[in-house]
């Protein structure tokens, strides 16, 4: 009967070792990600807190000015929303939307593990304004 118990305990130990891996965090800090965009570099810096983007800046860059600003800005926001670089694109920016998610994972492979950022996050359903 220890024996059984014994096993019991430790099958228990095994399981949940092997759980606290799977659940791999992201190394607090701020990093840093490059990536060719349409007429240049574009770099992304993330900051990652407790294992979640807390913050993402794309820096000015040689993008086309207003849309490839506009473009970084909503990438950005949309990353840290869904905690996910599986995003939608910038329509009319989609190279340089290409080049900010590059960077993004760039940089969080920096940070460690980032199989959970790679899954699209849940669909949420969309409001449209009045017209």
């Amino acid at each position: 009967m220890k024996k059984l118990c014994a096993l019991i305990l430790l099958a228990i130990m095994l399981v949940s070792a092997l759980s606290c891996a799977a659940a791999a965090t992201l190394t607090d800090g701020t990093y840093e990600g490059v990536s060719q965009g349409m007429n240049g570099p574009v770099t992304v810096h993330i900051t990652v807190k407790d294992g979640a983007i807390q913050e993402i800046i794309v820096p000015e860059n040689k993008e086309t000015k207003s849309l490839g600003d506009l473009a970084g800005a909503m990438l950005a926001e949309r990353i840290k929303a869904n905690q996910s670089l599986a995003v939608d694109t910038v329509s009319g920016a989609t190279i340089t939307s290409y080049a900010v998610l590059r960077a993004a994972q760039q940089a969080l492979e920096q940070a460690g593990d980032i199989t959970r950022f790679q899954q699209a996050a849940e669909k949420r359903e969309l409001v449209q304004g009045g017209r």
